[in-house]
C-alpha cells in the first residue's frame, strides 16, 4: 500500500474518533441535566402565562382534535376548551360594575364620507372604537345639517354649506317624506349589526341596502360573541317560537326537577348551542307575567348542565357580577337636548326603578374652546377645581357618565340651533358639568368626530375606571 492510502484511512479513524467524543460528551451532558424536559415545559407555561389574560388569543386551545396544547397537561385542558368561553372568568370575580358609559355624537358625520364604502367603514370604526373602550350606551343623534348650513359661524365667519341629504323633508302636500338616504339610521343600524353576536343576524336583521357592506367590516370580537363550543356563564339570544304548554311534551328537553308554578313562564331560546334551550323569566313584577314576544333578543344565564333550565337576565347582569363587557346598545334620539334629558338606566337605590328618576350625573361636552383635559385630570387627582375662562366644573365621581362630541361645525352650533335649548353659542359650556378639551396643541386645524372618540376615551380611561361608582 502506498505512503497516500495510509494517510487517506488515518484522516477517516481520526473524524470517527471525534465524531465519537463528541457524541459521549452530549450525552454526558444530557445525563448532567436530566430536567431539561420539564424546564421546556415550564417555559412555555409561562409564557402562555405572559400573555394578556383578557386576551382571547391568551389562552386559546384546541377544542376540536381534544389534544391538549403545548404547555398544558390533559386534566386542564376541560377548563381551557375555549378562549372566550372562559373570558368573563378570567376578569376579577370579586369586582363587578355598576357604573356605565355612554357615547353621544350626530349621524351627521357619515356625511362626510363621499362614497359608501367609506360611509361604512367610518361606521364601522367607531364600533371598534366604542367596544375596545367598553362603551356601554351609543347615542345617535339629530343635527340639523339644513339648519347648520344656511346659519352663521358663531365666531362670526360664514359656515360653508353643508353637503348630503336631509333626514326628512316636507312634500307638496304638507307630509313629511323621507329622503333616500338616513345618516343617522345608517349610523345606528351598523353600530347595532356589528354589536350582535354573529349567530343572532339573521334572525334579528332582515336584508337591508345599509347592511350591504357590513361583511366587510372588522368584526368586534367582544366577549360576548361565543362560538359553537365556548362555555360562558352567559349567552345572548333570540326568542324562537315554542309550545304553548311550556312544561310537557317531546320538546321538554330541559327541565331541572323543581316544583314548577302553574304560571310560570318558559321560553325557548337560540342561543347558538344548534337547537334551543329552555330558560325561566325572572322577576316578581308585572314584566314576568307577560308574554316574551317572539325575535327578541335576550340575555340568558346558561343551566349548570344539560339537564336544567336557564333564566333570562337583564343585559346588565354579566357586567355587574364580573366587571367585564358585555356589549353597547344604540339609542336614536331627535335632537341634543333629547340626549341629555333622557337616561336608560334606572337608580337601583330606589324602591321601584323608573328610567323618569334616572339621569346622566356626569356629562361631558367637548370643544377645541374646552378646558385642558390635562388640567383637569391633574385636578381630579388632587381633588381641587380648575378654573379657566369658561366655569367648566371639575371630574368628579359618577354613576353613568356621558361623553357627548359634535359634528363638522362642534357643539356650539348644534346648542345654538337646537330651539329647545335656550343657550346661545357662546353659552354652550353650561350645559354640560365638564367642558373639555381633548388634545391641546393640535397639530391640525380640525380634529374630526372619528378621531376626537378614540382619543378622549384613551385619555380618560384611567379617570372612569377610578371616579365609577
Amino acid at each position: 500500500m502506498d505512503e497516500s492510502g495510509k494517510k487517506k484511512r488515518s484522516r477517516k479513524r481520526g473524524k470517527r474518533s471525534a465524531t465519537a467524543d463528541a457524541g459521549s460528551t452530549h450525552k454526558e451532558a444530557s445525563a448532567a441535566s436530566p430536567s431539561k424536559p420539564g424546564t421546556e415545559a415550564s417555559a412555555s407555561k409561562e409564557f402562555l402565562e405572559r400573555n394578556n389574560p383578557y386576551k382571547p388569543s391568551g389562552f386559546a386551545s384546541s377544542a376540536s382534535n381534544g389534544q391538549p396544547q403545548r404547555g398544558t397537561d390533559a386534566a386542564k385542558q376541560s377548563t381551557l376548551t375555549s378562549a372566550r368561553g372562559h373570558l368573563l372568568e378570567r376578569q376579577r370575580k370579586d369586582i363587578g360594575r355598576d357604573w356605565t358609559l355612554s357615547v353621544a355624537l350626530p349621524g351627521s358625520i357619515i356625511l362626510n364620507a363621499q362614497t359608501p364604502e367609506l360611509q361604512a367603514r367610518l361606521a364601522g370604526g367607531l364600533a371598534r372604537t366604542c367596544a375596545i373602550f367598553n362603551v356601554d350606551e351609543v347615542i345617535v343623534f339629530h343635527e340639523d345639517v339644513k339648519a347648520v348650513s344656511q346659519g352663521h359661524d358663531w365666531t362670526g365667519g360664514r359656515r360653508k354649506a353643508a353637503g348630503g341629504h336631509q333626514r326628512a323633508e316636507a312634500g307638496a302636500d304638507g307630509t313629511e317624506e323621507r329622503s333616500a338616504f338616513d345618516p343617522d339610521a345608517f349610523l345606528a343600524r351598523i353600530l347595532q349589526y356589528l354589536e350582535t353576536p354573529q349567530y343572532l343576524r339573521k334572525a334579528l336583521f332582515p336584508m337591508h341596502k345599509d347592511l350591504r357592506l357590513a361583511g366587510l367590516l372588522p368584526p368586534l370580537d367582544c366577549p360576548h360573541h361565543l362560538r359553537y363550543e365556548d362555555v360562558s356563564t352567559f349567552r345572548e339570544g333570540v326568542v324562537v317560537e315554542s309550545d304553548s304548554s311550556g312544561h310537557h311534551g317531546k320538546k321538554r328537553r330541559y327541565d331541572d326537577g323543581a316544583a314548577h308554578n302553574g304560571n310560570e313562564q318558559l321560553v325557548e331560546v337560540d342561543v347558538g348551542l344548534g337547537q334551543p334551550i329552555r330558560a325561566r323569566v325572572s322577576g316578581d313584577g308585572p314584566s314576568a307575567n307577560e308574554k316574551v314576544p317572539t325575535g327578541v333578543r335576550v340575555t340568558v344565564r346558561m343551566p349548570p348542565h344539560v339537564g336544567a333550565v336557564g333564566k333570562l337576565v337583564s343585559p346588565r347582569q354579566p357586567v355587574k357580577e364580573t366587571g367585564g363587557y358585555w356589549g353597547y346598545s344604540v339609542r336614536l334620539c331627535n335632537s341634543l337636548s333629547e340626549v341629555l334629558t333622557t337616561c336608560p338606566f334606572g337608580r337601583e337605590s330606589t324602591a321601584s326603578p323608573d328610567a323618569s328618576q334616572a339621569e346622566y350625573d356626569l356629562v361631558l361636552g367637548t370643544s377645541e374652546r374646552g378646558t385642558s383635559l390635562t388640567e383637569l385630570l391633574e385636578g381630579a387627582a388632587t381633588a381641587t377645581s380648575v378654573t379657566s375662562q369658561m366655569d367648566t366644573g371639575r371630574l368628579k365621581p359618577f354613576k353613568h357618565a356621558l361623553l357627548v362630541l359634535g359634528g363638522l361645525s362642534g357643539l356650539e352650533v348644534i346648542i345654538d340651533q337646537d330651539p329647545t335649548i335656550d343657550l346661545g353659542a357662546h353659552q354652550a359650556s353650561l350645559l354640560f358639568d365638564v367642558w373639555i378639551n381633548v388634545l391641546e396643541k393640535q397639530g391640525s386645524r380640525t380634529i374630526r368626530t372619528e378621531e376626537a372618540l378614540p382619543i378622549a376615551l384613551a385619555r380618560l380611561k384611567t379617570f372612569f375606571e377610578a371616579y365609577g361608582t
